[in-house]
């Protein structure tokens, strides 16, 4: 048996040592190996660490479809599936389950239409008839009735034939290639939509001379060299075109300098889409090979390459030019011929006829050379990026809109210069292309484009849209609006500061602890903390409105200054954070993010924001990210995402109902392109809100599915899946700190320091997981599987068997003998009698080594990622000591119930204080949180001095709450902030837990209330202190009943005395 298919065989018989045997005897430059590497690091479920060894074999080789499938399917697992898709459309012979993957991903994420593309060849290339099913399934379910005709003249369609291709399978298409009037006229009769492809002597006709066409919804695609056409232009009858396509804002403003009839069709931008299954990518390196593929005409300026030829020849006699293309004019063909061989170089430069295989035909090329002084975008320069090809392009105009500046030559000089440098890199240049211009993308643009209701305009009658129209009117993408009535920056100010002085009537502690927001905040700090050290960092928030999440930034010690345009915005903010006690380092200012430069914000590490740039066209969003690019390193904003179907239905069924509150407000799939517009290098693009989509925007439509959405969230959240509704991107304006941060590995992130940025490792402390058992064989097995899963480097595993007397012990015994060979770091404390919770964690705790103790309960389950997000989260404080309180998502049988007891974010230690008291319960949950070990042991030892001293010797209810606040009184923890990139699943249904035991909450549960008694005689003078004791009493009565109720008072009275006696003395 051949080695590879050894090693499968092992892999799959679960035989590792084996299979890690045999991958040891393969070359180390070999991409096979760590793809044998990866696969069994998947197997068990260490998902980042699959994902470096896939990353290192595809630096061998990228293009390895075993590889390139694997990785794919892993970052589909891992939620990142528009990575998945980039790589899965890198395989070049692709099977049929490649391609069913592609049309999942699809579907789910960006384009249905698109995905049926892939399900169709996915069916072809199958005789499953489960998957030919499940094509025509999908396809059923999309279709719509509506009818297309795509009219073209002979010879301009290459743009039009993907496109139709893909509509043909979800609606009724025809494609006219022709100049035949009354083909054109019978095409237009039958269609309900009218697609003009280009604005030519065709759409002069079908708007002038087909009369059934004002009953129609009409489309027209502009594309480049109509724009300068200004006699056919004028003779269109633009009142009949219901919108218009360009595929570059240059082309739009050319059209309307050439026609300003055209200003009065609303418009919107879709950039032509690469076909990236035909345009195979393949690794290259420098060569001598250069190309270019495109009419030969006058504005591709062949000249201009001939003379750049010339010049690399005197360096080197082996380059080459190949240009693909028909002659368009025969003085341009005569000039070409003799200056060539006048120079001598005929042989240097080859004409070939076009061809319709430019995949295959670019196939051996290093270079596409472009010397076009116009171009409506370039798409021989897009698919020679998608296969790999370093493209060298003359600086036409509106070049430096499309393309980064490193391929931009002004000069044959700099052309030269970039041909024969050292940097060339295939990957980014296909990436380039994935990220901005794939066919699917076009195809979901053209779609909305279709799904638009321009029906409303009437026919032959100007539309001008104004302000409060396009507030209402959710369909209007990128509407040109002649005359506005207000600045959308005055609209956007005024619409929030009723907003604003709404919040100003709500407490502080309702505002910061709103379920959607404040879980959404925490995702954000989440994310910040993936790439960046906050902790003195100098950020700007602009757009602060209640400055909450200013709020939650500074607490991690950063410098934070949040600005508005509103003041009612600036009061509220600021009497937030007063009220929280958050004010040293942060502060709310009047400021204007439209004018960041003038007003003198400047010098900031980070500047973000969150839910302000949807509310403003492109124009004014670009402008902002322009202001907020200048004012910092990094820029962070974070807008509606356009994935959230539960988002775009909430929005429009408020705006139907008459409660959408926000005004315009769009929604993106990617910010790439205003990034781009506003010389920003977009750096990542991220995902987040899951609990925001369920909590604010579905309860919206039904509040009754909430309960139910949260359920399927939370199973999604513990397996590693993330969902959400708003869409985070991150990116800067500098090349060196763009170069910085892509280089970032998973161990590393920025921290900055002295007005410059620096790298930092992400340290990872040495963590004891302690868990105590009584009587847990039921719990066991999946209590230590979910240990195992863990995605932490540094960590152990502490079980104390608290003298069970069933079959605990013999369980975890065998568990760590199977798995001893995959995590040795387990160890079990055998305690000989059962001493209860409290005690047994203080055992587990003396016997732990690591810095950090993670508290947690054998029947609940930790979320994979938490070891690592509350590490990276807590090297955020140094002159604070945090607990970072997790809130507990309820499971019943190991079945999520939708149910959450959330964390709160408390005002001060009296607040809490007087909270717990009252209610007898506590507020801050000392379990799957993190404790400085050394803290948390001398607070263990002087607490239980404490309790031994009134006689208590064992607690089993209430004993985490009296230790946190211990903890918080005696300062070892001096502020609690509550996270939500962590759960704990907390099973609801565990009759053997103690909380559920009547007596043990009776007896246990008053010596901490007793506790607190003495604790609020700090904050409250005698009287109040009475009143409110004597409301306790009545609210344990309420709670317990009569004859219980008289036990818990005649407990808190004995406990009261003896701490009083013992403890607290006068």
């Amino acid at each position: 048996m051949p080695m590879y298919e050894e090693i499968i065989e092992l892999i799959n018989k679960g035989e590792i040592n084996k299979a890690q045997e045999q991958i040891g005897k393969i070359s180390d430059d070999d991409p096979k190996k760590y793809n044998f590497k990866a696969l069994i690091h998947f197997n068990k479920k260490e998902l980042e660490k699959a994902k470096e060894q896939f990353e290192k074999g595809l630096t061998i080789n990228p293009v390895d479809s075993d590889l390139l499938f694997n990785y794919g399917y892993l970052l589909k697992e891992m939620n990142q599936e528009m990575e998945a898709w980039r790589y899965l459309m890198r395989i070049h012979d692709k099977d049929w389950a490649t391609y069913d993957l592609l049309g999942d991903i699809e579907f789910k994420n960006r384009s249905k239409l698109a995905s049926l593309r892939f399900y169709l060849k996915a069916a072809e290339l199958t005789d499953n008839p489960q998957m030919k099913k499940k094509f025509l399934e999908i396809r059923n379910q999309i279709k719509k009735d509506t009818k297309i005709a795509f009219l073209c003249l002979p010879g301009l369609d290459n743009f039009l034939k993907d496109i139709v291709e893909t509509f043909s399978l979800g609606y009724d298409v025809k494609l006219v290639v022709s100049k035949d009037a009354n083909e054109i006229t019978q095409a237009i009769k039958w269609a309900d939509i009218v697609w003009l492809e280009w604005a030519n002597d065709l759409a002069v006709f079908a708007t002038n001379k087909v009369p059934e066409i004002e009953n129609k919804k009409v489309i027209c695609r502009l594309h480049g060299y109509e724009a300068f056409n200004v006699n056919v232009l004028n003779k269109i009858n633009w009142d009949l075109i219901d919108r218009m396509i360009f595929v570059a804002d240059h082309v739009r403003e050319d059209a309307y300098e050439s026609c300003p009839q055209v200003k009065n069709v609303p418009y919107t931008m879709v950039y032509n889409g690469i076909n990236l299954d035909k345009f195979v990518f393949s690794k290259r390196t420098k060569g001598k090979r250069i190309c270019f593929s495109g009419h030969v005409n006058y504005k591709k300026n062949p000249m201009l390459i001939i003379q750049i030829l010339d010049k690399l020849l005197k360096i080197d006699d082996g380059y080459r030019i190949d240009w693909v293309g028909d002659h368009q004019d025969i003085r341009i063909k005569k000039y070409l011929n003799y200056i060539l061989k006048d120079m001598g170089i005929e042989d240097k430069f080859t004409f070939h006829d076009w061809t319709n295989d430019i995949n295959s035909w670019l196939e051996n090329k290093n270079y596409f050379l472009s010397t076009s002084i116009h171009e409506g975008y370039g798409v021989g320069i897009m698919e020679a990026m998608a296969r790999g090809i370093k493209p060298i392009i003359h600086n036409f105009y509106a070049a430096r809109g499309f393309y980064p500046d490193e391929f931009i030559y002004n000069t044959i000089d700099e052309a030269v210069e970039k041909i024969i440098e050292e940097s060339y890199d295939s990957e980014s240049y296909r990436r380039f292309i994935e990220d901005n211009y794939s066919l699917e993308r076009q195809i979901y643009e053209i779609e909305e484009i279709l799904n638009t209701n321009d029906k409303d305009r009437v026919k032959g009658q100007t539309i001008l849209l104004n302000a409060k129209e396009k507030d209402i009117n959710p369909n209007v993408i990128n509407a040109n609006v002649s005359k506005r009535n207000l600045r959308d920056e005055e609209k956007y100010k005024n619409q929030f500061g009723k907003i604003w002085a709404k919040y100003s009537q709500i407490d502080s502690f309702q505002l910061m602890n709103e379920s959607g927001n404040k879980t959404l905040r925490s995702e954000f700090i989440r994310l910040l903390n993936s790439y960046f050290l906050l902790r003195n960092a100098k950020i700007l928030e602009v757009g602060t409105g209640t400055g909450n999440f200013s709020i939650e930034i500074a607490m991690r010690e950063a410098k934070v200054t949040g600005i508005d345009i509103e003041e009612s915005s600036i009061r509220l903010a600021k009497r937030i954070s007063q009220d929280f006690e958050i004010t040293d380092n942060i502060e709310f200012l009047l400021g204007d993010g439209f004018n960041l430069k003038k007003e003198g914000f400047k010098n900031f590490d980070i500047v973000f924001n969150m839910g302000v740039l949807e509310h403003f066209e492109d124009k004014q969003l670009v402008k902002m990210l322009e202001e907020m690019g200048q004012a910092g390193k990094f820029v962070v904003v974070g807008v509606p995402w356009s994935g959230s179907q539960i988002y775009k239905l909430s929005k429009q069924f408020s705006i139907a109902n008459g409660t959408w509150e926000y005004g315009f407000e769009r929604d993106f799939y990617t910010l790439r392109e205003q990034f781009k517009r506003a010389g920003l290098y977009l750096l990542n693009e991220s995902v987040i809100g899951g609990i925001v989509e369920v909590y604010y925007y579905l309860k919206r439509i039904n509040p009754n599915a909430v309960k139910t959405a949260l359920a399927i969230y939370f199973e999604k959240f513990f397996r590693g899946e993330q969902t959400g509704s708003w869409l985070v991107a991150i990116g800067t304006r500098d090349k060196k700190y763009a170069e910085l941060f892509s280089n970032l590995k998973n161990n590393k992130r920025i921290f900055f320091k002295d007005n410059a940025i620096q790298i930092m490792d992400k340290k990872q402390s040495p963590i004891s997981v302690v868990i105590p058992v009584y009587n847990g064989e039921k719990f066991v097995k999946n209590c230590f599987e979910n240990v195992l899963e863990i995605d932490y480097e540094n960590y152990e595993v502490v079980f104390v068997n608290d003298g069970s007397t069933d079959n605990t012990l013999g369980i975890l015994k065998e568990l760590i003998k199977k798995h001893q060979h995959t995590f040795s770091k387990i160890k079990i404390i055998n305690l000989s009698e059962n001493k209860g919770i409290y005690t047994a964690r203080a055992e587990g705790l003396q016997n732990s080594s690591g810095d950090f103790i993670f508290f947690h309960n054998i029947d609940d389950k930790i979320y994979t990622n938490s070891l690592k997000y509350l590490n990276e989260d807590y090297q955020n404080f140094k002159s604070t000591n945090p607990l970072l309180t997790i809130s507990c998502t309820l499971m019943q049988n190991d079945e999520f119930l939708g149910e959450v007891l959330y964390s709160l974010l408390w005002k001060s230690k009296q607040q809490i204080f007087a909270e717990e008291f009252n209610h007898l319960h506590g507020s801050m949950s000392i379990i799957n949180t993190l404790f400085k070990r050394q803290d948390l042991g001398n607070a263990y030892i002087e607490l239980m001095k404490i309790l031994t001293t009134i006689g208590v010797k064992r607690m089993s209810v209430a004993e985490d709450s009296i230790l946190s606040d211990y903890l918080l009184v005696n300062n070892y923890i001096n502020k609690t902030i509550p996270v939500f990139y962590s759960f704990q699943g907390y099973e609801y249904n565990n009759p053997l837990s103690s909380s559920k035991q009547i007596l043990k909450r009776l007896s246990d549960i008053p010596i901490h209330t007793a506790y607190l008694y003495y604790v609020l005689k700090k904050y409250f003078d005698e009287n109040t202190l009475i009143k409110l004791e004597e409301q306790m009493l009545m609210n344990a009565q309420r709670i317990y009943g009569r004859e219980y109720g008289r036990a818990f008072i005649g407990n808190y009275l004995k406990y009261k005395n003896l701490y009083g006696k013992f403890i607290f003395k006068d």
